[in-house]
């Protein structure tokens, strides 16, 4: 269903870099990305006034970072299921909108951590843990970090970059996501009347997900829309909680159902059509476009997700289980989640 032209193949280049041949496959049990940080299973390399540089075994980072996306991918299921199901009775929009939020930042968070280039947050623990492996004094405080791959130093040690952002964890998360998936699109620009029909429908899907247009909606915004979607919804009083004065809502079930046994091309039409309706006045009907878009960004960051993961199954010896589970929760939930199997379970 994703097509599969030069962004996506640059994306499954970084997510086998990662991850190494001989990684041991996570379960459900051991360190997550967090804990492995504040456990402290490296060395302090280098620093400077922007980065600390960690040294460390691949083999433990890119464990406890796929535990971290296999953990995530759940998430966004259950997200799913919540989304898809109808209330019980009458609920706020708001709930709606922030449903929809945090479907979508999970789904940004778990690519940023496949393709490994996760965003976290030190909090005041972690980044002593740091300090204190440190053998010269480190300007260090918390924050949002963005972590890449600095260098491969051995056969079993890898350096990597811990650069500190002045971004909110949120703000930081979308920016760099963004940031990334905008860079790949404009170096994978089809050339006039290519014959390409995947990369083309590649680079039109990519084009509408960085768009500047909904970031028109806030000022001084740019790829960080998505919090503030989630901000005028629930922090900004009057905007969202109305069912006393206005109720509205903002059909995200209605919106999801869209997805179900799309093809490529009609996904392609459901993001132009999404973009291409937004509404960036602050109003009612402007916020519940910018969530209906929102809602197919996630669905398209997911499904990119989806299919990285389980081409990673297939190269890497992973654990059977996690897909095993997802399979059965999605048959219990077949009445609501089943038209949605083309793109949760693609084939690589």
């Amino acid at each position: 269903m994703i097509p599969y032209g030069p962004i996506c193949r640059e994306l499954r280049q970084l997510v086998l870099a990662t991850f190494p041949g001989d990684m041991p496959s996570p379960r459900s049990e051991g360190e997550n990305f967090s804990s492995w940080i504040e456990n402290g299973n490296y060395i302090v390399a280098r620093h400077d006034s922007k980065a600390v540089f960690l040294a460390a075994s691949q083999q433990d980072f890119s464990q406890a970072l796929l535990r971290d996306v296999e953990f995530l991918v759940d998430t966004c299921f259950e997200q799913l299921l919540e989304i898809l199901t109808p209330p019980s009775n009458d609920r706020s929009p708001a709930w709606g909108v922030v449903t929809t939020y945090y479907y979508a930042f999970y789904a940004a968070q778990a690519f940023s951590r496949i393709i490994g280039m996760p965003i976290t947050y030190l909090d005041d623990t972690r980044v002593s843990a740091i300090k204190s492996l440190s053998p010269t004094p480190i300007s260090l405080g918390a924050g949002s970090y963005v972590i890449s791959q600095a260098a491969t130093i051995s056969a079993t040690q890898t350096e990597y970059r811990f650069k500190k952002s002045k971004l909110r964890p949120h703000d930081a998360v979308w920016t760099n996501v963004m940031e990334l998936l905008n860079r790949l699109r404009c170096n994978n620009v089809p050339a006039p009347k290519s014959t390409d029909v995947v990369a083309t429908q590649e680079y039109q899907l990519f084009q509408a997900v960085t768009s500047s247009q909904p970031s028109k909606a806030f000022e001084g915004c740019q790829f960080n829309w998505p919090s503030e979607v989630r901000y005028e919804a629930n922090y900004r009083v009057g905007n969202a909680y109305t069912m006393l004065r206005t109720p509205w809502d903002i059909k995200v079930r209605e919106a999801m159902r869209k997805w179900g046994g799309l093809t490529t091309e009609g996904m392609v039409k459901v993001l132009k059509e999404s973009l291409a309706s937004l509404d960036v006045e602050q109003s009612s009907r402007g916020i519940r476009s910018r969530s209906g878009f929102l809602l197919d960004v996630a669905n398209l960051i997911f499904a990119v997700v989806r299919y990285l993961l389980l081409d990673l199954h297939a190269r890497r010896a992973t654990d059977w289980r996690w897909e095993d589970r997802r399979r059965r929760f999605f048959k219990k939930h077949s009445s609501l989640l089943g038209d949605q199997q083309g793109w949760l379970f693609p084939n690589p």
